[in-house]
């Protein structure tokens, strides 16, 4: 009898791989099987092969390779193992270069804790930033009135605070504040104090002079 019809096919592929002075890094190289795919042919872990039109075109390329006969291994490995036939649950060969899929849920976390550090920042800069203060009225500075009163006015964060004088003003919703305040002649200062909730406070002065006309 034929030896090589008694020894294992692995045993027989694993000696012409040596006897090339090869290895399986190197097989992979000049074949293009994926390396798990040759492990498994050498160690005779047919379980871990994919099905059998991707092992034969495997024997057929490690036969051309190892000066082997290709067909007579491929029938040989089909006495040998319970082969697979190409289907809906065949695993297809892996191409280790292949982009692997990235996970949905992966995606969505990361969206997730985007969004969170996005709203936390605009949180902290809510509570801890500078607040702004837009004035429409007086429109000048310094401002000449000949009106012993001045109706002063102007644009906030309805969320902030806002004081003239260290007098608070009321604010409506959409920011907007104005007030009326009496002028005594000639020169008046008028300072204005934004606070942001544990922020920082922000301050203007504005300057009018009450300068009434002659009768």
């Amino acid at each position: 009898m034929d030896q090589s019809e008694i020894k294992p096919l692995n045993d027989i592929l694993q000696e012409a791989v040596r006897a090339h002075g090869l290895n399986v890094a190197r097989l992979q190289q000049l074949t293009g099987i994926p390396e798990h795919s040759l492990q498994a042919l050498l160690d005779g872990q047919n379980q871990k092969l994919p099905a059998a039109p991707y092992v034969r075109g495997y024997f057929l390329k490690i036969a051309q390779l190892l000066e082997l006969d290709g067909p007579a291994l491929w029938e040989r490995f089909q006495r040998e193992s319970e082969m697979k036939t190409s289907g809906q649950t065949d695993r297809l060969p892996t191409n280790r270069f292949a982009i692997k899929p990235i996970n949905k849920t992966v995606i969505l976390v990361g969206i997730v804790i985007i969004g969170l550090m996005i709203y936390g920042f605009i949180g902290v800069n809510r509570l801890l930033g500078s607040p702004e203060l837009a004035i429409s009225s007086p429109s000048a500075d310094p401002f000449l009135s000949t009106s012993p009163t001045v109706v002063i006015s102007g644009k906030i964060d309805p969320r902030d605070i806002i004081k003239i004088n260290n007098e608070g003003v009321v604010v409506s919703p959409d920011g907007a504040f104005s007030k009326e305040f009496p002028l005594q002649l000639g020169f008046n200062a008028f300072e204005f104090s934004v606070k942001r909730l544990l922020g920082k406070e922000t301050k203007v002065v504005k300057h009018i002079i009450y300068q009434p006309t002659q009768p």
